[in-house]
């Protein structure tokens, strides 16, 4: 929450709510898929090694590495079910 302050985001208390908001359910979907992953992974050391490929999959066709047309096409539609690309548009609306 400070670094939004600090950032030099919108100073107001309606903005910051949403940004909050956001963050953490960007923070608690997250969660779920390394759940997910590790539920179906045969050990800790297996699931350590699956869920941050997992999460890169999902954070790629988001817009913060690469930018989605710069994309091969068969990873473009991941850009539907990404919930960092939607985390991140809901942000911009926030902001902008």
């Amino acid at each position: 929450g400070i670094a939004y302050w600090m950032i030099g985001l919108q100073a107001n208390w309606h903005c910051f709510f949403w940004y909050i908001v956001i963050s953490y359910v960007i923070n608690m979907c997250s969660y779920s898929l390394c759940l997910f992953v590790s539920c179906f992974a045969p050990s800790f050391a297996i699931a350590n090694l699956i869920a941050p490929l997992v999460i890169v999959m999902f954070l790629l066709p988001s817009g913060f590495l690469v930018n989605i047309a710069d994309l091969p096409v068969y990873w473009r539609w991941l850009k539907y079910v990404s919930f960092f690309r939607y985390g991140f548009e809901a942000l911009m609306i926030n902001e902008f």
